[in-house]
């Protein structure tokens, strides 16, 4: 009878662990399917990203752009406006860096 219920205790026992063991399998597989499946949302998002620029380049909105951008090339009818820089003569440009002290200073010399 003894060893009846020695051998029960143990097989309980061996359940009890297997059963946790299980249930912490579980949680560790049902963590990794949710990353996964945050994965699979990021990458078809990333996907239909890239589907809408492809048909955007090839699109002859696109075309025109680049034409216009890299090739320098106008439609019909469009006028072209060209900005040139003005050059900055040095003399002023250090004349204007220099602090009032400075001006002062240089006004107050002698030698």
């Amino acid at each position: 009878m003894t060893l009846i219920g020695v051998l029960t205790i143990g097989a309980i026992g061996f359940l009890v662990y297997s059963n946790i063991k299980i249930s912490q399998k579980r949680a560790r597989l049902t963590e990794q399917l949710q990353a996964l499946k945050e994965q699979v949302r990021d990458l078809e998002q990333r996907k239909r990203d890239l589907e809408a620029g492809v048909s955007f380049q090839e699109s002859e909105e696109y075309l025109e752009e680049i034409a216009r951008e890299r090739l320098n090339l106008k439609a019909e009818g469009e006028e072209v406006v060209a900005f040139v820089a003005q050059e900055v003569n040095k003399a002023d440009e250090q004349e204007e860096s220099r602090g009032l002290m400075d001006r002062i200073l240089e006004k107050l010399k002698f030698w």
